[in-house]
C-alpha cells in the first residue's frame, strides 16, 4: 500500500502527514499489539513504517511508534522478554536514528 501511495504522490511529505489512510495504517498496526501473537508481526510492520514513511510522518507519529514498541516489550512473558527485547531493539534504534534523536554511528542508547 505505501508503495501505491509513494507511486501516486511521490515524497511530497505534506500529502503523506494529511492523507487520512496513511494515519488509519498506522493506528491500525499499532491497535494489533492488544493480541499476544502478533507482537513480533507489529514489530516487523513497524519497521517497514519506519523505512518507508517520509521523515515528517514519522516525527507525527513517533510517540504512538514508540509507545508501541515499549507494550510489546511490557507484554511479554519473563520467559521471552530477552527474545523480544532482542527484536525491539534495531526497530526503536531504527526510528529514533530517523528522527534524529539517536545513531548507532556515534551513540548507544545503553551508556
Amino acid at each position: 500500500m505505501l508503495n501505491i501511495l509513494k507511486q501516486l504522490y511521490g515524497d511530497q511529505e505534506e500529502v503523506f502527514d494529511n492523507l487520512e489512510i496513511v494515519q488509519l495504517l498506522i493506528k491500525k498496526i499499532c491497535n494489533q499489539v492488544d493480541e499476544l501473537a502478533k507482537n513480533l508481526a507489529v514489530n516487523i510492520a513497524i519497521k517497514i513504517l519506519i523505512k518507508h514513511l517520509p521523515l515528517r510522518t514519522v516525527k507525527k507519529n513517533a510517540h504512538l511508534l514508540v509507545s508501541t514498541l515499549f507494550k510489546i516489550m511490557q507484554q511479554s512473558n519473563d520467559s521471552v522478554v530477552v527474545y523480544v527485547c532482542g527484536e525491539i531493539k534495531p526497530t526503536l534504534d531504527k526510528l529514533l536514528e530517523k528522527i534524529g534523536i539517536y545513531s548507532h554511528k556515534t551513540q548507544s542508547l545503553t551508556t
